[in-house]
């Protein structure tokens, strides 16, 4: 099992309503399976427009989708810029 700290920001803080959850999940999940859980925990949608960080790092420059999980990551998301929700 790893934990991991996911700390969402704007958009995603008032839909989780947390500044910080800790998860437990599965050795090998990466950033895909993260996202299914949080969309099943939380309904978030997994075709949003994320900015996705781990430790710091944005995943596009690890492995996007497929970067593994480690024990005490911190998972940064947020959108990008909240122009994406206004209709």
């Amino acid at each position: 099992m790893v934990i991991v700290k996911v700390k969402p920001l704007d958009i995603f803080q008032a839909i989780i309503g947390e500044t910080e959850v800790i998860l437990e999940l599965d050795d090998g999940t990466n950033i895909l399976d993260l996202l299914k859980v949080l969309k099943a925990k939380y309904k978030i949608y997994e075709r949003m427009y994320l900015m996705i960080m781990k430790n710091g790092r944005h995943i596009r420059f690890l492995a996007g989708g497929k970067t593994q999980l480690e024990n005490n990551d911190i998972i940064t998301i947020a959108s990008p810029s909240l122009e994406v929700y206004k209709t």
